[in-house]
Order: C-alpha cells, then structure tokens, then sequence
C-alpha cells in the first residue's frame, strides 16, 4: 500500500503531539513508548521521548515484552505496564496484534491507529478485544513538517484490568478544541464524562 495516498507525509512514523499525548497520560500515567519516533537520521531525540523506557526503531518494540514488574530489561530495573503505541503506519497491524497480546500479560496497551473498520483485524482483534474504542473527531496535526492526518483516528484500548462502562465512544467535539482550550480542568473532567459515563 502506498502510505502517501494516506498521509500528506513522505514516512509513515509520525510523532504524537505532546498536547494530544498529555491529555491520554493524564488517564494512563504511560510508562512506555515501544515505537517512539525516530528522525529521518534514524536517531530519537531524548527530548521527544514522553515515557521514561522506550524502544525505537533500531530496538524494535515488536521484538521484546512490553510488561515488566521489577524485572531488568533496557539496562535497568522497570515496571512498566501502562504503554502508549503511535505505530507506523506500514506496521500498524502488527502492533496491533503485539499490543492485544501484551494486554492479556498485564498491560494496558493504549494505541492511536486509523479508523481503518474495514480491514480484518479490526474484526478478529479490536472490536471483540478492545475494551474500549475511541473515535477521535477532527484531524490531528501531527509533529513534523507536513504532517497532518488526512483519515479518522481511533483511540484503542486493550486491557485486562480497566472497566469502562462504554466499549465505543467518540470525542463530541473537534479534538483539537479539548487541546487548545485554556481551561484545561474543565476540558479533562468533560472528557472523563464522556468516557466513563
């Protein structure tokens, strides 16, 4: 597939907007990025990691557990559970599929993916597993250039923990309304709302 047909961007790795990663931290405290994103030089700025343990794509993260509790990996003693995943977009299924996995060891694995609901593994994984899925409204302009979202996204949850009393959901207003609001106490309880019920 041809990712520029999707993307108004020449790579499919897109760096998350810190506002847009800050308003899912809030919720998940993430400890991991598994495939935080690398510049064109192949190198991670440690500036534009948000998590404290990460891998990149010289460290695939489809290639290593994501679920640690007190168990030594990358150098140092980690408990990581709580993992957000912004994958590239050629590679999308795989982390899908990878992040459902790890959810069934003890993560919360929290991905920013296309609304692509046509494809399978939206039927076999995400809409059987997923314990919740978020519809975001709007486009997300992501860090880098040219690089705004030309499809939907979604939020999707896996989890073996979290309960949340509605699988699907949908932000009512344009994302990057609830990201540029100045009262962000009343934005983040409205958005509690409307998630939790």
């Amino acid at each position: 597939m041809n990712n520029e047909v999707l993307l108004s961007h020449k790579s499919d790795e897109w760096q998350t907007p810190k506002p847009f990663f800050d308003l899912l931290d809030d919720e998940f405290h993430f400890d991991l990025d598994p495939c935080a994103y690398t510049d064109p030089s192949g190198l991670t700025n440690i500036k534009e990691i948000f998590t404290e343990f990460y891998y990149n794509k010289r460290f695939d993260g489809l290639k290593h557990n994501w679920y640690y509790k007190g168990k030594k990996d990358m150098g140092v003693n980690t408990n990581c559970k709580n993992v957000f995943i912004n994958p590239p977009f050629s590679i999308e299924d795989e982390f899908i599929l990878k992040a459902y996995k790890e959810s069934l060891k003890g993560c919360n694995c929290v991905l920013l993916i296309y609304s692509k609901t046509d494809k399978a593994i939206w039927h076999d994984i995400i809409f059987p597993f997923a314990i919740q899925i978020r519809f975001i409204r709007g486009r997300i302009n992501f860090v880098g250039g040219n690089s705004t979202s030309t499809k939907g996204l979604t939020v999707v949850i896996f989890s073996e923990s979290l309960i949340y009393k509605d699988k699907i959901v949908y932000y009512d207003k344009s994302i990057n309304r609830y990201l540029k609001d100045k009262n962000k106490k009343l934005i983040k309880n409205e958005i509690k709302e409307l998630l939790n019920g």
